[in-house]
């Protein structure tokens, strides 16, 4: 089972997935600032659980609280009866309180391969979010019209 979040501000994309065999796409973005939003979720062999929009910067503590709140109640039904965990070597998911919680919780934790980032799937389904919620050079002029595109797109393309 693969779980991520990433960053989506007003201004538009970050970073994409680019197909090199494809001529590079251009991006555009303002310079004022003015919001963004965590989204997290995770995905299994049985499907995806729905975005969750975080709010601040993840620490070891609110990350154990992220797993408690939005993924240990659907573990089981996006990974099967005996799902394994995985997740990269952010340093708020190598703590040593999130080990301990997850140990508690008797939850298997795949190991990740140091500076391996080609593993890291979900980042397959954050660039294509990421392209289709800012296609045709799209900003938001408010962080609840954000969530509200990054939604509906999750809910078009990804069934729970």
């Amino acid at each position: 089972m693969k779980k991520n979040g990433t960053s989506m501000d007003l201004t538009g994309i970050k970073k994409y997935w680019h197909d090199l065999r494809k001529e590079p796409r251009s991006f555009f973005s303002r310079q004022i600032g003015g919001g963004s939003v965590m989204v997290w979720t995770a995905f299994g062999f049985n499907g995806q659980m729905g975005l969750a929009f975080l709010n601040g910067r993840q620490n070891s503590s609110k990350y154990i609280e992220t797993l408690e709140n939005h993924f240990m109640p659907f573990a089981e039904n996006i990974g099967g009866r005996h799902w394994e965990y995985q997740h990269d070597n952010a340093p708020t998911h190598t703590s040593s309180a999130r080990k301990n919680d997850l140990n508690s919780k008797t939850v298997t934790v795949l190991e990740w391969p140091p500076m391996n980032p080609d593993l890291n799937t979900i980042e397959n389904m954050w660039g294509f979010m990421s392209w289709k919620v800012y296609e045709n050079g799209g900003q938001f002029y408010s962080v609840n019209a954000l969530k509200v595109h990054a939604t509906t797109w999750n809910q078009r393309y990804y069934k729970p």
